[in-house]
């Protein structure tokens, strides 16, 4: 069994506790830097239902609409 190997069968029981404690990061700071309700939780929807896409498109939009 291989270095890699034994490090993933060491961290699998914790994946996702350390995925929820990601989530609830990412969450927490988008509700930090929005005063509208209603676009945080739609920044949050996205993140939930398209984890890799969501990011992308908070970070777009934000310096989109930090721009303008």
């Amino acid at each position: 069994m291989g270095l890699f190997q034994l490090f993933f069968e060491f961290i699998k029981p914790w994946i996702w506790i350390l995925l929820g404690i990601a989530y609830i990061g990412i969450i927490f700071v988008v509700l930090l830097e929005n005063r509208n309700v209603n676009k945080a939780l739609s920044y949050i929807v996205i993140l939930i239902f398209v984890p890799v896409l969501g990011l992308i498109v908070f970070y777009f939009l934000e310096g989109i609409s930090e721009k303008g």
